[in-house]
């Protein structure tokens, strides 16, 4: 099926969280979403998400799509989703290439794929080359904080209650100081010893920090 123009508004979702919690990049109050929905002139409609990461107002990435991409790709034929892609990158290129942008970029990607899908009535799997599995080992992430330093007990307990659900996979956030980190590990380890266990930081560490950090760690 051809498609035509492309129209669509971004809209921003927003809610308060009851239990304000922390990463290494600061407190988190609220939970935020920027949904695009993109609508041919054919009557198909396909939905997208830009990623609001951490601490990031969804209304910046609404007002990249508002204001520097849907004039990109307005009447454009929504079928050529690689092409349009590279066109938003490109045209974004001196001011985008990641954050809020390339989140704005991939709400605009998702929704065209799921036109792509819809028109060709197939899995967009297969549009983008097939499946090489049909299921996938989950992890389980969380472990932020809230009251900042001095967790390890509690984040530990976190750790046991995943463990017991039968996660084998386990991913910490870290990024609270050396020392402190080093503490929460040592009293996760002690109730996930046969589990995978990976760290995020979420970019709280320059090189000399990171290193010292991963040296302890393997000690």
């Amino acid at each position: 099926a051809g498609c035509g123009k492309i129209q669509y508004p971004s809209n921003v979702l927003r809610s308060q969280l009851p239990q304000p919690f922390a990463f290494s990049q600061g407190w988190v109050s609220s939970r935020g979403a920027t949904l695009v929905e993109v609508e041919t002139d054919e009557g198909i409609t396909g939905w997208g998400e830009a990623l609001c990461q951490g601490l990031q107002p969804p209304e910046i990435a609404a007002a990249a799509v508002n204001g520097v991409l849907k004039s990109l790709v307005v009447g454009a034929d929504p079928l050529q989703p690689e092409v349009l892609w590279h066109r938003l990158y490109h045209y974004t290129r001196d001011y985008g290439m990641k954050g809020a942008v390339i989140g704005a970029i991939s709400g605009i990607d998702i929704a065209l794929w799921d036109i792509a899908g819809k028109a060709r009535r197939a899995p967009v799997a297969e549009l983008l080359g097939g499946m090489f599995r049909t299921r996938v080992q989950a992890y389980a992430t969380g472990f932020y904080r809230l009251k900042g330093e001095g967790e390890a007990r509690r984040l530990a307990q976190e750790a046991e209650g995943h463990v017991a659900k039968g996660f084998r996979a386990l991913k910490i956030k870290l990024g609270f100081g050396v020392a402190d980190d080093l503490a929460v590990m040592k009293q996760i380890w002690e109730v996930a010893k046969n589990q995978e266990v990976m760290i995020d930081t979420n970019h709280a560490y320059g090189g000399a920090e990171a290193i010292r950090l991963g040296r302890e760690l393997e000690q």
